[in-house]
């Protein structure tokens, strides 16, 4: 008996112990993606913005994915240490970097890096941004607003303190361009997260910290905190009383910040687009438009190729910032 081809790989296939539709479902999976968990690295510790936006985000992306979305939290050097994790992780879209503007505002610092964040990364989307961090001190603090505290600051120069989140990150660039501005001395006190610095303004360690809203709008609604000013260009509608730098007597003052994600440089393209319009359709969901209504954040979900082109303005503004503020980076 003879058999056509078709016979001749139906035979081979059963003698493998396989059945062709095997075979074929085999194929798919191996195809799939993705077809296990996904890490997400977070850059700084437990409890921060990135946190409060990416826990929520992940449990919607695991619906579209179906695959969980699992937070591996990895704190120290202003996010520098995390990235460094992903940077090096193996490049199939199973290992991502969810970070803050830190990751541009460490190359303006020019900070000592174990990889090039300009090459090592694919950028997937721009999730979020935001209004602003707002300027926050304890509820029984005898600060009552910005005037306030600035006239306090001058009467006793290098006796408050504020909390910043590491060399670069933005709450140490607000915190230094508010001296700057206001001609005030304050002693700077760093932390290895947003999260931490909070918990010292609410223990009285430290006078105030400037913190993105999703880290602090908790402790201000349960009057943990009080807050003073936001240093974006407009209030945020979560706490409309509460004004901007700007309107207080400091024009030029703007500093916001953003949410983005990366994969390592080499992750498949079609893997990179299939996580940015996961992001996109899951930001796009009412429950998500709610979480970042609640926290003041304004949805973007931008393409990779406009991600990447954002970095490259977002490096050049930071480097511009770092001169004029004269920050260093650290020497150790």
């Amino acid at each position: 008996m003879t058999y056509g081809l078709a016979g001749r790989r139906h035979l081979l296939a059963a003698a493998a112990g396989l059945s062709v539709p095997s075979i074929v479902r085999a194929q798919q999976t191996a195809e799939r993606y993705p077809d296990r968990p996904i890490r997400i690295v977070v850059p700084f510790a437990p409890g921060g913005p990135l946190d409060v936006l990416g826990r929520p985000l992940a449990e919607r992306m695991s619906e579209g994915l179906e695959q969980p979305l699992i937070f591996d939290n990895r704190a120290g050097a202003n996010g520098i240490i995390g990235s460094d994790v992903v940077a090096k992780s193996r490049p199939d879209g199973y290992t991502l970097l969810l970070h803050t503007s830190a990751f541009t505002g460490n190359v303006g610092l020019g900070m000592r890096m174990p990889h090039d964040p300009m090459k090592d990364f694919a950028p997937v989307t721009e999730i979020a941004g935001s209004y602003g961090l707002v300027l926050v001190v304890k509820p029984d603090s005898p600060i009552r607003d910005i005037p306030d505290l600035v006239a306090k600051a001058k009467a006793a120069p290098g006796q408050l303190s504020y909390g910043m989140a590491g060399a670069g990150n933005i709450t140490h660039i607000a915190g230094e361009l508010f001296k700057q501005e206001a001609a005030i001395d304050l002693i700077t006190v760093p932390f290895r997260g947003s999260a931490l610095a909070v918990t010292d303004v609410i223990a009285g360690n430290v006078t105030m910290t400037f913190a993105s809203l999703p880290t602090v709008i908790g402790h201000v609604r349960e009057g943990q905190l009080r807050p003073l000013a936001f240093t974006g260009g407009e209030r945020a509608p979560v706490l409309p009383d509460v004004p901007t730098l700007r309107e207080v007597g400091y024009p030029e003052f703007d500093v916001t910040s953003w949410y983005g994600m990366w994969a390592p440089a080499g992750t498949p393209a079609d893997r990179v687009e299939k996580l940015q319009k996961e992001v996109a359709r899951s930001l796009s969901t009412p429950w998500m438009r709610k979480v970042l209504e609640d926290i003041a954040l304004i949805p973007v979900a931008s393409t990779p190729a406009d991600f990447g082109a954002f970095l490259a303005r977002d490096v050049t503004r930071q480097i511009a910032i770092a001169k004029r503020l004269n920050l260093q980076p650290p020497s150790n």
